[in-house]
């Protein structure tokens, strides 16, 4: 993972953190290394 992912999946865990929640972050962390595009985020977010 280039700093550009660590720091993208930092702000993200942040977030939703804040926002309540809660999230396995071995399966999170997955998701982002497997799906780096923006719309993949997305769709990663609403799985959780």
């Amino acid at each position: 993972m280039d700093k550009q992912e660590n720091h993208l999946e930092k702000i993200l865990q942040s977030y939703l953190k804040k926002e309540g929640y809660a999230l396995n972050q071995d399966d999170f962390k997955l998701q982002l290394l497997s799906n780096p595009s923006v719309k993949s985020i997305t769709d990663t977010l609403g799985l959780f």
